[in-house]
């Protein structure tokens, strides 16, 4: 099935690791020229370096995205390297526990520059070659932001903020005939390098933390895998979305729609 992604420049931010480099991966697979956005310049070049031996074309620009400087100087340099921007992948970020009792409003602030406002900036700077291309835009949500977790107020309130803006971006492209679809994922619980870390730190063995979690996911007892979300993710960038936009898609083994009390299996 043609995806229609060959050649496409597409952007990923927080590619390096995790989802944003499942993401990568399978861009480059499809055919598109992955561009990838990452302040972690060891995964970065690790990254590289397995695009380099399976002979794919790609770029990966060094810049902690909290920058708005950084963010404008990223979509310079790819557009005069590439003369356009078909794609931009918003997905860098972390869920970094930053609660009401423990955060300072200052502490507040500073979540949203690692989880909220870069998207905005990045999709500032691109809106303009994604209008000449007639691109579009796809944000990584969190399921938090429809849920809740009940320790983690900034991040959620970023996610939340995301969606907001997936919703009115999507209704401006629509008003005046831009054609740039706008779309956000959802993910619940996802196996990444920054999952098995938390896990490892809150109950001391992978392997029994990982059961203790998959008990809350209703589809298969398990985490989604990074892969499992690139799929979505490449879905949405590529042809076979021709006709979706402004979605809010759960991508979380039915942990927001399902009753959580369907039985062990």
């Amino acid at each position: 099935m043609d995806t229609g992604l060959r050649g496409k420049i597409a952007i990923v931010t927080g590619g390096a690791s995790g989802i944003g480099r499942a993401t990568v991966i399978k861009l480059a697979e499809e055919g598109a020229i992955p561009i990838y956005i990452d302040k972690d310049k060891k995964g970065g070049e690790e990254l590289s370096e397995q695009l380099k031996i399976n002979k794919k074309p790609y770029k990966f620009i060094f810049a902690d995205l909290r920058d708005d400087k950084k963010c404008q100087d990223a979509v310079e340099e790819i557009i005069n390297s590439y003369n356009q921007i078909d794609i931009l992948i918003n997905n860098a970020g972390k869920n970094d526990r930053c609660d009401i009792d423990n955060t300072s409003p200052r502490q507040f602030r500073q979540s949203l520059e690692g989880n909220l406002i870069h998207y905005y900036s990045m999709t500032h700077y691109c809106w303009p070659h994604l209008t000449k291309s007639k691109g579009n835009v796809v944000f990584v949500g969190s399921k938090v932001s429809l849920v809740g977790e009940g320790k983690t107020t900034a991040y959620a309130a970023a996610k939340g903020a995301i969606n907001g803006m997936t919703r009115e971006l999507a209704t401006k492209s629509a008003n005046e005939k831009l054609e740039i679809r706008v779309n956000c994922i959802l993910p619940g619980i996802v196996r990444t390098p920054l999952y098995d870390e938390y896990i490892i730190e809150t109950y001391g063995d992978f392997e029994k933390g990982n059961r203790e979690f998959g008990k809350r996911i209703p589809l298969s007892q398990r985490p989604t895998t990074a892969e499992e979300v690139a799929n979505t993710i490449v879905f949405l960038a590529s042809d076979l979305s021709s006709h979706t936009t402004g979605q809010l898609i759960s991508l979380d083994g039915g942990y927001v729609h399902i009753d959580r009390s369907v039985p062990e299996y």
